[in-house]
C-alpha cells in the first residue's frame, strides 16, 4: 500500500513540474534566446524625422523597434489606400516609415515592420465649402456638416466599428481581402528589401482573423515567397485563443491589454494575482501551437485606473498615478519575462518628442522608464 502510495505522489509531482516546464521543440524557445525587448515609434505629424528622434529610444535600452506604416480603408468603397500624400500622419506614411528605419539601422536598433488599418470614408467626390476660415466657428460649422451631409449619401459596406469591421458580404469580403492583400504584399517587398528583421501581418484585425482564416493562410504563404523573414500577427487580447493559423508564423503576437484590476491604484499584490490567469492561458496557447509569444503592443497609461481597461485611452479626467503605472510594468515583467516560451514585446509607446502628457501610455519623462531600462538592461546582459 505504501509502495502504490509512493507512486502516485511521484507521478503527481511529475505531473505539476511538467504543467510548468513542457518540452521545447520550437528553436525559438530554448534557453538563451534573446528578448525582443522594444517600443512602438511614434513619429511626428509633418517631416523631418531625425536621427535624434530615433536614437532617443535607446535610453530605454529598448534593442527593438516597431515601425508603423498605416492604410486607410474606406468603408464605402472598401478600398485600402497607403502612400497618402494628403492628410496622413507623416510617421505613419510609407516614406516616414522607411526613413524611422535607415535611423534605427544605422543606430543598431532591430526592426518590426508593422502595418495597420484604419477606416475612413472616401471623401474624393465630395465638394468641399470654398474660403473656410478654420478659426472660425461657423465656417468649422458649416465645413463639418457639408461633410457629414455627403457621408450620409454613401452606401456603407462594412458594419461594426475600428478594426473589428466586418464587410457585409461574401463579395464585399473578397473584395477588401485583394486590396489588404496589396498592402501587405507591398509591405512584405519594402521589408525584405530593406533587411527588417520581423514583419507582423496584421493588427487587431478581430473579425477577420477568426472568420477568415483560409485568406490569411494564403495570405501568410504568399508574404513568404517575398519576405525572408521571421513573422508573427498582432491578435487582440480578447481573440488571440480564436486564431487557427499561428502554426503558419513563427510568433504568436498579442496586444497585451489585458484587464488584470478592479480597482484604482492596485497593490503589487493584485497586480500579480490579476494576471495569473491570463498568463495561464497564454501560456496553454504557447504549447498547443509549439511558439513562443510575442507582445507585439504592451503598455499602461499613467492614469489610477490604467489596469482596469488598458484599452482605453479618452479619459482625460482620470486621476494621474505614476507609481501606478511603473507598478503595472514591474507585474508584466515578473510575470512573463523569465519564460521559455515568451519572447518579449513592444511598449505602446515612444514618442518622437516629449511624452505625450502626464495622462499618456508613454513612459518617459515617468518613474516606469527606470524599471524599463532595468528589465531591458538585464535581458541583454
Amino acid at each position: 500500500m505504501k509502495k502504490i502510495v509512493f507512486l502516485i505522489l511521484t507521478l503527481s509531482i511529475a505531473i505539476i513540474l511538467a504543467s510548468s516546464y513542457f518540452p521545447i521543440k520550437n528553436k525559438n524557445l530554448k534557453s538563451g534566446t534573446p528578448k525582443i525587448n522594444g517600443v512602438v515609434f511614434d513619429g511626428p505629424g509633418d517631416p523631418p524625422i531625425t536621427e535624434k528622434m530615433v536614437q532617443d529610444i535607446k535610453k530605454s535600452n529598448a534593442e527593438w523597434v516597431a515601425v508603423i506604416p498605416e492604410a486607410i480603408t474606406y468603408v464605402n468603397t472598401l478600398n485600402v489606400k497607403s502612400f497618402l500624400n494628403k492628410g496622413q500622419w507623416y510617421g505613419e506614411s510609407m516614406e516616414g516609415a522607411l526613413i524611422t528605419i535607415k535611423h534605427a539601422k544605422k543606430n543598431n536598433l532591430k526592426v518590426m515592420m508593422k502595418p495597420h488599418i484604419q477606416l475612413s470614408h472616401d471623401l474624393s467626390g465630395w465638394e468641399e465649402p470654398e474660403d473656410i476660415d478654420f478659426q472660425n466657428k461657423e465656417d468649422i460649422k458649416k465645413y463639418l456638416e457639408s461633410r457629414a451631409a455627403y457621408i450620409s449619401t454613401q452606401k456603407k459596406l462594412t458594419k461594426g466599428g475600428g478594426r473589428a469591421f466586418e464587410p457585409i458580404n461574401e463579395e464585399d469580403w473578397n473584395t477588401w481581402e485583394k486590396e489588404y492583400e496589396k498592402f501587405i504584399l507591398e509591405c512584405a517587398k519594402i521589408a525584405d528589401a530593406n533587411a527588417v528583421e520581423l514583419f507582423c501581418i496584421g493588427t487587431k484585425l478581430s473579425k477577420s482573423a477568426v472568420k477568415r482564416s483560409d485568406f490569411w493562410k494564403s495570405l501568410i504563404k504568399k508574404v513568404k515567397k517575398i519576405y525572408d523573414g521571421p513573422l508573427t500577427y498582432g491578435a487582440n487580447w480578447d481573440n488571440y485563443k480564436n486564431i487557427s493559423f499561428w502554426n503558419e508564423l513563427d510568433y504568436i503576437g498579442i496586444s497585451a491589454y489585458f484587464p488584470i484590476t478592479r480597482g484604482n491604484s492596485p497593490t503589487f499584490e493584485a497586480i500579480l494575482k490579476g494576471w495569473k490567469s491570463h498568463h495561464n492561458e497564454i501560456k496553454n496557447i504557447s504549447i498547443k501551437f509549439d511558439k513562443p509569444v510575442l507582445f507585439t503592443e504592451y503598455g499602461y497609461r499613467s492614469v489610477a485606473a490604467a489596469g482596469i481597461k488598458p484599452w482605453e485611452n479618452n479619459a482625460q479626467n482620470d486621476k494621474v498615478d505614476f507609481e501606478n503605472q511603473n507598478l503595472l510594468y514591474k507585474g508584466i515583467y515578473q510575470t512573463f519575462w523569465n519564460e521559455l516560451w515568451f519572447q518579449g514585446g513592444f511598449i505602446w509607446k515612444w514618442y518622437h518628442s516629449g511624452n505625450g502628457g502626464k495622462h499618456s501610455y508613454s513612459p518617459q519623462e515617468k518613474k516606469a522608464l527606470e524599471t524599463i531600462k532595468k528589465q531591458y538592461a538585464s535581458d541583454s546582459q
